[in-house]
């Protein structure tokens, strides 16, 4: 689970890693198609506001 095969490449493989990681981070895709102008899929991604102006996160695993 969670790993791409070669059966997996193709077209629709950068849209499958996209719903993957959109799940990952609670996020839901939609799509809108138009024939002849191709498709789009929009999402909505919630993130913390940065209160302190140059601020810069650090990972969970690096020291305080």
């Amino acid at each position: 689970q969670g790993r791409f095969t070669a059966a997996d490449e193709g077209p629709g493989l950068g849209l499958a890693i996209s719903i993957r990681l959109a799940k990952l981070m609670g996020v839901q895709l939609s799509a809108r198609s138009e024939l002849g102008q191709g498709s789009v899929f929009p999402f909505v991604l919630e993130a913390p506001v940065c209160v302190q102006a140059g601020a810069r996160l650090r990972p969970e695993s690096a020291p305080a």
